[in-house]
């Protein structure tokens, strides 16, 4: 009677780590997140949280194992995939602590639906400006203006995806890519770049999605 840890443990801790996030409290985010790793080494999401939190706090390379972990155990977690080529990015000194800041800024955008929103152009067309070899902004910028400028959203995306970006976003490039072609009447063209999603990233649970989605809207 209270001696014996619950296989549940883990998930109290988490929350409290999600809390402490919220509340912008990276440390005590941390402590929290670690213990939910410790009770539960084998679930993505206290290792994603605590790599993120990591990351948010510029310890890109303790971040990294975090997040290879996560990936280890379910490969394209949320936006595991992402968040690891923003820490690469970073060690390798490719992007500073502001273009990052702004892309982080564009995710949360994006997540709250406002990746067409007048901040999320300014802020991607300022990412593209500091930060020309990024393909994380190309894309960003290519959503952004995917409804009032179809011919620049293209010329974005297929900057992005020759900047090789991490496969989850190349998957979601090549998809609004292929809306894109399909919208200017080019039907062929946009059934062949979505059928290389399947082929290009085969078993990967976006591409996956990408292509119900495709099927879905025909």
């Amino acid at each position: 009677m209270g001696f014996f840890r619950s296989s549940k443990d883990w998930q109290g801790h988490f929350e409290e780590g999600m809390r402490h996030g919220s509340a912008a409290d990276f440390s005590s985010a941390e402590k929290s997140f670690r213990e939910a790793v410790r009770l539960a080494p084998d679930e993505p999401y206290p290792h994603y949280e605590l790599g993120y939190t990591l990351a948010l706090g510029g310890r890109y390379e303790e971040a990294l194992d975090e997040l290879r972990r996560t990936q280890e155990l379910r490969r394209a977690f949320f936006a595991v995939e992402t968040e690891i080529w923003i820490c690469e990015q970073a060690l390798s000194g490719s992007l500073d602590a502001d273009v990052i800041q702004k892309l982080r800024d564009l995710q949360w955008m994006v997540d709250a639906g406002g990746a067409q929103s007048e901040d999320a152009v300014a802020i991607s067309s300022n990412v593209v400006q500091e930060a020309p070899e990024c393909a994380l902004g190309h894309f960003h910028f290519g959503k952004a203006i995917f409804e009032r400028d179809p011919a620049g959203a293209e010329e974005a995306l297929r900057r992005c995806l020759e900047l090789e970006p991490d496969d989850t976003t190349a998957i979601n490039a090549k998809w609004h890519l292929g809306k894109l072609r399909e919208q200017a009447g080019h039907k062929d063209e946009a059934r062949q770049i979505w059928s290389a999603i399947g082929t290009d990233h085969r078993g990967h649970p976006a591409a996956e999605l990408a292509q119900k989605f495709t099927a879905l809207g025909r």
